[in-house]
């Protein structure tokens, strides 16, 4: 719980620092989308941990699902920021920062599928099929942006093996066995 609470303080001051600094008129896309993907992930789950351990009610697989989905879209803005940051127009990049937001599509379709029809959430082959996408989105962002300097590429590239880290610890069964394991995942 402790870990989701700070994410959502961190993401929210994200979104604080966002809306304080922007030109007038004029919000950074990407930062915005990161600080509400984030809080909408954080505050989803950490709701659920508290309704779970306090309340004894069952969990809301709709909610968790909405939760995961926010996760799986962190990604693609990822991507899509090294798109923009690259500062070209090479169509290989395009299609790769499109082809992400198809991957978290897809994800979050699973997801809500699997929490309508199932009434269970998250999808575990909709988290195995982001964490190996993420690995196949971080190939692919590196080929196409090979004339980038590694400095730039390091945010990237570090917030999407994170994602997939992150998303592979998800999917195991194990989730929730030892603390250690979940601070270093999350």
């Amino acid at each position: 719980m402790l870990g989701f609470t700070v994410g959502v303080a961190l993401y929210s001051l994200l979104f604080v620092m966002v809306a304080r600094h922007r030109k007038p008129k004029q919000w950074d896309f990407l930062l915005l989308t990161t600080a509400l993907l984030g809080f909408l992930w954080n505050a989803g789950e950490l709701f659920e941990f508290i309704r779970r351990d306090f309340s004894g009610i069952p969990e809301a697989p709709f909610l968790e699902a909405i939760s995961y989905s926010a996760l799986g879209f962190l990604p693609s803005v990822v991507v899509y920021s090294a798109w923009k940051s690259a500062g070209n127009e090479n169509p290989n990049v395009r299609i790769l920062t499109y082809s992400a937001y198809g991957l978290s599509a897809s994800a979050a379709i699973l997801h809500l599928y699997s929490a309508l029809f199932s009434g269970v959430a998250p999808s575990a082959l909709a988290l195995q099929i982001l964490t190996y996408g993420s690995l196949a989105l971080l190939v692919g962002a590196l080929i196409f942006t090979f004339s980038q300097t590694l400095e730039k590429k390091g945010v990237w590239i570090t917030a999407l093996l994170v994602f997939a880290v992150s998303a592979l610890h998800l999917s195991t069964q194990n989730e929730e066995h030892s603390w250690v394991i979940e601070l270093v995942a999350h």
